[in-house]
């Protein structure tokens, strides 16, 4: 009887505990797979927060670069959100103010100093500077004239070393200057393209002797013209000598001031 117990009982327990270690095995196996797993999980959420976070941070740069670098200045063309440079302008290098003019031909010895206009050494505004020219020539030339060689060359109605003179073709009569071309200022009393026409009145006297007026004629005022027209031997004060034979009319008629052509005496404005 004893020994059937004790030899019944020796071969049940390896069985039991064959069966709780495999059990045990299995749950630990499980329980370190559950850890590598959320470990795993740990460091690949990290790594999407930080490159979301490059990446809103990137964009943030580029809206901020993005507005700095927006085109100013008073040569811009275009909207707000697309500008750009007008035409015959440019932005400084690395810059975002359209100041730099663009000149389609070269400015030689000197600078482009608005949209296809350069500023010559001389001082002149051209569409090219001529350098040759430009640097043999130190005087400043006036009114459209051209410098060569330290000489300008004049155009038509002006004349001079600066073509700073104007010219009259047909000069400018009794005290009159030229201030334009064929244009002349009159000195007080005369009229015309070139002073030529008088108007001026004054006494008509009627003798001449020893070079002094005598015979004045008394309650008359006239143009020169009508007084060495008719009677009149000299005329005006101070006294003025009638010429021998007046010009341009011959005696009896006088030169109308507005027209020139000769008229009789009897249209003449005089004074009593």
């Amino acid at each position: 009887m004893l020994s059937v117990r004790v030899t019944g009982s020796a071969h049940s327990c390896p069985t039991r505990h064959t069966a709780m270690g495999t059990a045990g095995l299995l749950r630990t196996a499980l329980s370190l797979a559950m850890l590598l797993y959320i470990a795993a999980q740990q460091p690949l959420e990290g790594s999407e927060k930080n490159r979301y976070r490059a990446v809103v941070q990137g964009r943030s740069r580029t809206a901020r670069r993005g507005r700095h670098e927006a085109l100013r200045g008073p040569n811009v063309c275009g909207s707000r959100f697309h500008s750009y440079c007008c035409p015959g302008w440019k932005t400084l290098s690395g810059g975002n103010q359209c100041i730099v003019p663009i000149c389609r031909h070269s400015c030689g010895d000197g600078f482009c100093s608005r949209p296809n206009m350069c500023t010559c050494s001389n001082g002149q505004v051209l569409p090219t500077c001529n350098s040759k020219s430009s640097s043999q020539c130190s005087i400043r030339c006036m009114n459209g004239g051209s410098c060569a060689e330290d000489h300008c060359s004049c155009v038509s109605g002006f004349t001079g070393a600066h073509c700073g003179q104007p010219v009259c073709e047909s000069g400018c009569k009794n005290g009159g200057r030229c201030i334009a071309p064929n244009r002349c200022a009159c000195a007080y009393g005369f009229s015309g393209s070139k002073c030529d026409r008088d108007y001026r009145t004054g006494p008509c006297y009627t003798q001449v002797s020893n070079q002094m007026c005598q015979g004045q004629v008394s309650g008359i005022v006239c143009t020169k013209g009508l007084c060495c027209a008719t009677i009149g031997r000299a005329w005006g004060h101070p006294c003025e000598m009638c010429p021998a034979q007046p010009q341009p009319c011959r005696r009896g008629f006088i030169s109308n001031i507005r027209t020139g052509a000769c008229q009789g005496n009897e249209n003449a404005n005089c004074s009593f």
